[in-house]
């Protein structure tokens, strides 16, 4: 699991050089939803929209101040 982690961490440092920090904030705050949706088609996990409103807070949350600062 750590040498998942540490690549992941690798192409998102590497992808800072490449787009702005505002877009990788937004991209890297929609993991979550990916990872419920592969976790419902792969592993046949429950939906339910507890779930998915507590995704969708999660995923709200970052941007907003990286979106404010694009003012």
């Amino acid at each position: 699991m750590a040498p998942l982690w540490f690549a992941a961490q690798l192409c998102f440092n590497y992808s800072l050089a490449a787009t702005t920090v505002t877009s990788n904030t937004i991209l890297a705050s929609t993991s979550s939803l990916f990872t419920y949706a592969l976790s419902c088609v792969l592993l046949r996990e429950a939906f339910t929209a507890y779930k998915l409103t507590a995704i969708l807070l999660c995923i709200t949350g970052p941007p907003a101040p990286a979106l404010a600062s694009l003012q």
